[in-house]
């Protein structure tokens, strides 16, 4: 029952982090972005099947979800990042991702 209940913990509670943030995302902007609403799906995927491997393979598989995401957002939220952090007053076109204005 405990194995059950880690695995549970695991893949929910990271589950329930990342729909909290895109619930959080869609109140303040309307939109949802993309890769933290995938890496909900696919934890909740995993969910099912964590039972069946080995606690270290799950929590690895959990754990390389969110590498990717973070890579993924990173990657794609790079150039708004550097604008703001460079003194930028961050809008909603520039975290759509159009162009950023040259400074």
């Amino acid at each position: 029952m405990g194995r059950i209940t880690a695995l549970t913990g695991l893949c929910a509670g990271l589950g329930a982090y990342l729909l909290a943030h895109v619930l959080l995302r869609y109140r303040i902007s309307n939109s949802i972005g993309r890769g933290r609403p995938v890496a909900f799906v696919a934890l909740m995927v995993l969910w099912p099947f964590a039972d069946d491997m080995p606690a270290l393979a799950a929590l690895t598989v959990a754990a390389a979800i969110f590498v990717v995401l973070i890579a993924y957002e990173a990657i794609r939220y790079r150039e708004p990042r550097s604008y703001i952090r460079h003194g930028g007053v961050p809008t909603a076109e520039l975290m759509s991702g159009q162009q950023v204005p040259e400074t």
